[in-house]
């Protein structure tokens, strides 16, 4: 609904790479940046995903967009820049006197619980970044008889 097409169809986009993350409440977090380190931008977990550590993933000029096929645990300050979609429920805890930050979206498919310094930030440039810009089809400059 939210993607313009099935779940199913949007995970096995050529564009989308699949992470393997620890087994649950293990920290995906260094796994994630990796991945976006080597040029991913569009990520899909299978199983509930964690991130517990101090990390900056994403960009303006490069967002992220991660789909989690389960719930999605955030801890600890973090900034985010992208799209998060969970298929499960998502809980985001900020230590006191620390600001995580998303620039982006957050959807969930459940229930979403924060506690501490969060602010989501919905960013219509970073959503239109991915939108238009990221995935299997990319617009290119020019036209058809270049």
């Amino acid at each position: 609904m939210h993607f313009g097409m099935s779940m199913n169809s949007y995970i096995n986009q050529p564009a989308m790479r699949q992470v393997i993350c620890p087994a649950a409440p293990g920290d995906c977090a260094a796994i994630l940046l990796g991945e976006y380190n080597r040029g991913v931008r569009m990520a899909w977990v299978i199983g509930p995903m964690a991130l517990s550590s101090n990390i900056t993933l994403g960009t303006a000029a490069s967002p992220m967009l991660v789909v989690v096929m389960g719930g999605l645990q955030l801890s600890g300050p973090m900034q985010l820049t992208g799209l998060f979609y969970a298929t499960g429920d998502v809980t985001w805890a900020s230590p006191i006197g620390q600001l995580s930050l998303l620039n982006g979206a957050l959807m969930s498919e459940g229930n979403l619980t924060v506690s501490g310094n969060v602010d989501i930030w919905y960013q219509a440039g970073i959503i239109d970044a991915l939108k238009n810009r990221t995935g299997s089809f990319v617009r290119l400059p020019g036209s058809w008889w270049n």
